[in-house]
């Protein structure tokens, strides 16, 4: 969460995005919205845990689409801060995202959660969603789930209303569905 949300930020503050257009697909990415061809997912996030001798760590791999071209980005759903018209300077971008890691993850340490901040930037909350796992992951042999997410709960998992009930996952592929 706090990864996801310093990215946000930066993007707007270094690239110029309005606040409303920039927001959280849980878990790991986030997207840029300016009502053109070229908005979409910017930005990907993955983070794992390690244990080491001085504890555990975590390991944050972000990853900007900053200056792509078409041709270049990975997925159709994908786009670039330059596609997108935004200032897509590398050193101001960097040196923002640290800044408001470093700030970020001071509120974490001191609050416990920045779960707040997420869920006011998070897309996925209303959205009618499909889950797909390993069914390894989630008990009886599940492969996906429908739902409309309804909350991120203050360990991050996603909250999803299903027709069986309300039901959390700590790990799934999200499709935001478009309703008709």
């Amino acid at each position: 969460m706090v990864a996801g949300l310093a990215v946000a930020k930066v993007i707007e503050e270094v690239g110029g995005a309005n606040r409303s257009r920039v927001t959280l697909k849980w878990p790991n990415d986030v997207l840029v919205d300016l009502g053109t061809d070229h908005g979409g997912k910017v930005c990907g996030i993955l983070s794992e845990r390690v244990d080491g001798p001085a504890g555990p760590h975590a390991v944050i791999g972000i990853g900007i689409n900053v200056s792509m071209d078409l041709k270049e980005l990975p997925v159709p759903t994908a786009t670039s801060l330059a596609l997108c018209g935004l200032n897509h300077d590398k050193n101001g971008l960097l040196a923002n995202l640290l800044v408001h890691l470093g700030e970020l993850l001071t509120v974490w340490l001191d609050a416990g959660t920045v779960r707040d901040q997420y869920v006011a930037r998070c897309d996925t909350i209303g959205t009618p969603v499909r889950l797909t796992f390993d069914p390894d992951i989630v008990g009886g042999g599940e492969k996906a789930v429908d739902g409309i997410g309804v909350d991120v709960d203050t360990d991050g998992a996603i909250v999803v209303e299903t027709s069986n009930g309300r039901r959390s996952f700590n790990a799934a592929d999200v499709n935001h569905l478009r309703t008709t």
